[in-house]
């Protein structure tokens, strides 16, 4: 949740005895290529639209699209316009798991804590989740008592979020 949706504090980033350090998200950190939807539903030239933006902005390798379900259910309903089906099919699936554009292959990723109105458009080669130097996680022995052993894991990561260009959003899509 916080590598999505999270928000560093405006002042004492490296935190302090009042504030605790916290990692600045995804979401927070795509400013330059954010299209505001303005119709009633999603369309797929909007989805291309954002993929040839991302392009013209240098990124080549835009492979995920981050959807939380009610935007995942828009995306596959896309599909179903144009679908046929014989009577005999017992099965019918409704399912985009893979968005092909003209500008590359995109995996349809859904997660739970994505803001219900909006797709994230990633480049996972310049994302990364590591370690603060000395901070992976690991388990720190406390004071213990005959044989009752106590401890905790400590651990602390940050967001490596290269090229901010390479990635975008569309915002403000319907609910």
């Amino acid at each position: 949740n916080t590598i999505i949706n999270g928000v560093g504090p405006a002042s004492d980033p490296e935190g302090s005895d009042t504030v605790r350090r916290t990692i600045h998200g995804i979401d927070a950190q795509i400013v330059t290529n954010v299209a505001q939807h303005t119709g009633n539903g999603l369309e797929e030239s909007e989805l291309n639209a954002m993929m040839k933006q991302l392009w013209d902005c240098g990124s080549k390798n835009v492979d995920i699209m981050l959807v939380n379900g009610i935007q995942k259910r828009a995306i596959s309903s896309l599909i179903m316009q144009g679908r046929g089906y014989y009577a005999e099919d017992s099965v019918l699936k409704n399912v985009v798991g893979v968005y092909e554009s003209d500008f590359g292959i995109v995996r349809v990723l859904l997660c739970r804590w994505m803001p219900d109105d909006e797709i994230l458009f990633l480049d996972s080669g310049r994302i990364k989740v590591l370690p603060v130097k000395g901070r992976a996680f690991h388990h720190k022995a406390l004071a213990s008592t005959g044989d009752y052993m106590m401890g905790q894991v400590v651990g602390e990561y940050v967001l490596e979020f290269r090229n901010e260009n390479a990635h975008g959003k569309i915002h403000n899509l319907p609910v």
